[in-house]
């Protein structure tokens, strides 16, 4: 899923980019999860995140296809949850959900 969700770490900036054009970048269940991954293993010297798309659309949205075929069985699973949990880190990792709004001590800022 790498091709679809590449990921580079330079000058501080870790930079995720949406590779679906020929779908105007529509996220997929797989593409949550290849975010998600990107995120955490994201070196800890990265104090940006910067997520952009390829083509003329950032994100066209959720592809409802695939999220249909997840929701009857018919593939590997949904990894919405692991991108939650992974912008959740983001926010703060060290106060486990303890956060005051507006106070932002997380790895990344966004």
């Amino acid at each position: 899923m790498t091709q679809r969700v590449p990921a580079t770490l330079k000058r501080g900036v870790l930079a995720i980019r949406l590779n679906r054009k020929e779908k105007n970048n529509t996220l997929t269940p797989a593409m949550y999860g290849a975010l998600a991954d990107a995120i955490l293993d994201g070196d800890r010297a990265a104090r940006v995140l910067w997520i952009t798309g390829n083509g003329d659309a950032f994100i066209g949205g959720n592809n409802d296809n695939a999220f249909a075929d997840t929701a009857a069985g018919r593939d590997g699973g949904l990894d919405t949850d692991h991108f939650l949990l992974a912008t959740a880190i983001l926010e703060d990792p060290d106060d486990h959900g303890n956060q005051r709004h507006g106070h932002r001590r997380g790895r990344l800022a966004w």
